[in-house]
């Protein structure tokens, strides 16, 4: 596992955050080493994460889908809201094994959601709440992919886009953790 952009307008106190989602991106490409890739998703990566948390703080309180958003943490660091992203590659498949089609993948829809879930926690205004962040996961581009990749739409991003004031990277191949902090 590398970590290959540093965070920039980052504080000491959330490197236990970034500790939280490497620890379980780690978590979660073990998980699909025995289930697949294509059976996870952003609903096991953020349990993983709230998992880790609370082992790093037992003080965290955490409450899932608040006021819309994917993650309401509050600890002795502050009230952080959380969304997450998880794209990934995946296949339908026939019963006799072969390709039918594939299903998701890399698109300009993709790119819009993203975006807009950027926008939503920039435009946030909720008295108290500290920080704001978006946890975006998806899967590095296999040796075999031809047309769009995710890569493409998100390795670029930068703190100069939009809202975006802070990004830390986590590669544990074959997934990629971007950890935004959001205005």
């Amino acid at each position: 596992m590398e970590s290959t952009v540093p965070e920039t307008h980052a504080t000491p106190n959330d490197k236990w955050f970034t500790d939280g989602c490497r620890d379980a991106l780690q978590r979660m490409v073990e998980h699909a080493s025995k289930v697949g890739l294509p059976n996870t998703d952003e609903f096991t990566f953020r349990s993983f994460f709230m998992s880790e948390l609370i082992s790093k703080n037992r003080c965290s309180k955490l409450q899932t889908e608040w006021h819309k958003f994917d993650l309401l943490l509050q600890n002795t660091n502050g009230n952080y809201l959380i969304e997450f992203k998880y794209f990934l590659y995946r296949h339908t498949y026939a019963l006799d094994g072969s390709m039918i089609r594939k299903k998701g993948g890399p698109s300009p829809k993709n790119e819009v959601e993203f975006w807009d879930c950027v926008e939503k926690l920039s435009q946030c205004d909720i008295p108290g709440i500290d920080r704001k962040y978006l946890v975006l996961i998806y899967q590095q581009t296999p040796t075999d992919m031809k047309g769009r990749t995710y890569a493409q739409s998100y390795d670029s991003i930068s703190s100069s886009d939009k809202s975006v004031i802070a990004i830390k990277t986590i590669k544990t191949p074959p997934l990629r953790c971007k950890i935004l902090r959001i205005r």
